[in-house]
């Protein structure tokens, strides 16, 4: 996989999480009683985009393994690098969004440790969330950068996920909803245990519970897949043809997962989330696909459009807010065409103007560098860059 690849699937990736968030209202509205076949197509595309999350922590493990730095690793160079690139623009887009919340909610409780808390857990606005979950993951770079691929160590990381998905998320998809059918005494049960934990466990712990055993092997996997070195394949063509119809598969069981959630009676938030097993199998179908591609899409303007879209990721709900009351399809338009000119226009000020730049996460690439292999490439395929 190369890196104008990766850049370009940073930029419809993060396309697709704009327009998922700012058609929300009429996504949502699929599990009601007057859906109609607008919003089924809203569901649609919601779904065909999940793995875009998924995506972006696994090619930030593959950016990171792929790296020259990791022949002379300094973890003081890293965390500087990443410091720079993620935390201003983090704090800014969180300090909008505590504003917001203040703004719209003035009966909870403010203050310095909820606005901690907000930093820690990126609770502010909706998408934060995310920024958090990359910081602590690039936190534990330097150990898990020594984790050796290999089969013990594949199975200690996804027994946690397996574990975790037999217990909260398979009670909530296809197999709980034809298992009802086919054996209702033995699933139901199974479903009564999974409504048990759930009110045992605060849902914080449940949330943070979730990325972690989906985010970290994922990410790990994206460090381990970048150590991979392919030869000349033959069949080429044959293998791709037969990932394509993998992935068409793998969608359509997706969807199907989606639905079943519906039939349960589980709303359309918790049935097409990203954290289920669905779409983990749909985002390895597509990743095999993409390391079978050989287009190298490189150009001035999709390395410009890659490094702008942490950007993109971090104010596009603002302008989601500003959008409201205007038709659909037009504001959906509009969210997509202006954060993506919201953020390349502050791209250009701060790569033109180093001090601004300092607060738009351009700090990495100021003249003063560390020692030649230490800091990241501008255009790191990971949701920051």
């Amino acid at each position: 996989m190369n890196r104008g690849l990766t850049d370009l699937l940073r930029v419809i990736a993060v396309t697709c999480i704009v327009y998922n968030h700012t058609i929300w209202p009429d996504y949502v509205a699929v599990a009601g009683p007057d859906a109609t076949l607008w919003h089924h197509a809203c569901a649609w595309l919601n779904q065909a985009g999940k793995a875009s999350v998924l995506f972006f922590l696994f090619l930030s493990g593959f950016a990171f393994g792929a790296h020259p730095m990791n022949r002379s690793f300094n973890s003081l160079h890293f965390f500087k690098n990443r410091a720079l690139r993620i935390l201003p623009p983090f704090l800014i887009a969180l300090t909008i969004g505590f504003a917001l919340r203040v703004a719209y909610h003035p009966e909870e409780p403010h203050g310095p440790l909820r606005f901690l808390r907000g930093l820690l857990t990126g609770s502010h606005w909706m998408h934060l969330y995310f920024v958090s979950l990359l910081v602590y993951l690039y936190a534990l770079f330097p150990l898990l950068r020594r984790l050796r691929a290999n089969r013990a160590n594949a199975i200690l990381l996804t027994i946690p996920l397996f574990i975790y998905m037999a217990l909260f998320d398979l009670p909530r998809g296809a197999l709980m909803y034809f298992g009802l059918e086919a054996a209702p005494d033995f699933f139901a049960g199974w479903q009564a245990l999974h409504r048990q934990l759930v009110e045992i466990i605060s849902p914080f712990a449940q949330t943070w519970l979730q990325y972690a055993v989906y985010a970290l092997p994922t990410f790990v996997f994206g460090l381990w897949a970048s150590q991979i070195r392919t030869s000349e394949q033959t069949h080429r063509s044959m293998r791709f043809a037969l990932l394509g119809g993998a992935l068409i598969v793998a969608f359509a069981l997706v969807l199907l997962d989606f639905y079943s959630g519906l039939g349960l009676g589980i709303d359309a938030d918790t049935s097409g989330r990203v954290w289920r097993p669905s779409v983990v199998l749909y985002a390895m179908v597509a990743i095999a696909l993409l390391f079978n591609m050989q287009s190298n899409p490189r150009g001035p303007i999709i390395k410009r459009l890659s490094r702008a879209s942490f950007l993109v990721y971090l104010f596009h709900p603002y302008i989601i807010e500003c959008g409201y009351g205007l038709p659909i399809s037009l504001r959906t338009a509009l969210v997509i065409v202006l954060s993506w000119a919201l953020a390349l226009g502050l791209n250009f000020l701060g790569t033109r103007y180093p001090n601004i730049g300092l607060f738009l996460g351009e700090g990495d690439r100021r003249p003063a560098r560390p020692a030649a292999g230490a800091e990241l490439p501008a255009n790191a395929a990971s949701l920051a860059g």
